[in-house]
């Protein structure tokens, strides 16, 4: 922990990281592979390119215009 935070990270990083994370663990992406939370620090202290940003609530990554399922589905209700 004091790693990560002497590591003084770019914190919309560091949410693209862990959302990708939480994506896999949902079952969403990655099909094999293990996504533990010691390859997440390693990919945060290791420099890693942040993955595309995903929603936060639905985990999905938004379409070409900016949209994800939540506002499909908020436009559907209404």
């Amino acid at each position: 922990m004091r790693e990560l935070l002497a590591a003084d990270l770019d914190l919309e990083t560091v949410k693209a990281h862990v959302l990708e994370r939480l994506a896999w663990q949902a079952g969403l992406i990655g099909e094999g592979s293990s996504y533990s939370a010691g390859l997440l620090i390693t990919k945060l202290l290791g420099g890693d390119p942040p993955p595309p940003m995903r929603c936060e609530k639905c985990l999905g990554l938004p379409n070409k215009n900016g949209l994800c399922r939540c506002d499909f589905e908020a436009v559907i209700q209404r």
